[in-house]
């Protein structure tokens, strides 16, 4: 799996520019896999029906990579390896992995 991309980076999808404004793992087909929430760029947010979702396999560009800093980078770094761990897994699969992961912190 690739890594996140951060919040703020604009990206093409479908031939459209896309604004990400975060990320999250979703059962497409019973399989988790990576999605962004995002807003059509430059336009930005206009209400809710604005609001779209892009899986991270239909990017075919990266056109600008947003600012992580120290702590975005941190947090980024932690969503990977998390999301790594279950990308392609049935949402079953995933949550029983999310358990152990969280038995595992502790």
């Amino acid at each position: 799996m690739e890594r996140i991309l951060p919040i703020g980076s604009v990206v093409r999808a479908h031939n459209v520019k896309l604004l990400l404004l975060g990320a999250r793992m979703i059962e497409v087909e019973a399989k988790m896999t990576l999605a962004y929430l995002a807003v059509k760029y430059p336009g930005g947010y206009a209400g809710d029906e604005s609001l779209g979702v892009v899986l991270s396999k239909d990017i075919e560009e990266v056109l600008f990579r947003g600012n992580e800093g120290r702590v975005g980078k941190k947090h980024n770094d932690g969503l990977t390896m998390m999301y790594a761990a279950v990308e392609g897994k049935t949402t079953a699969e995933a949550i029983e992995i999310m358990q152990s992961l969280k038995k595992t912190e502790k």
